[in-house]
């Protein structure tokens, strides 16, 4: 599989997916793991289209600064 199938691919599967349950796993995740514990300045991205929801992580983690 090249790169362009796998992209293909990738995007048929997260369109796929409900976007709510995948961004709530993911968010558990970030959260439970506390790789954010340790910063306090975090470049994240505003969601579009069908990418993860991360942006309640500024509510979970008020303290850091996110751009």
């Amino acid at each position: 599989m090249n790169k362009k199938q796998a992209r293909s691919l990738a995007l048929k599967n997260r369109k796929n997916e409900d976007k709510i349950i995948a961004s709530k796993l993911v968010l558990e995740a970030i959260i439970k793991s506390k790789i954010l514990d340790n910063y306090s300045n975090i470049g994240i991205y505003y969601p579009l289209g069908n990418e993860i929801n991360i942006m309640p992580l500024l509510e979970y983690y008020p303290n850091i600064k996110f751009y």
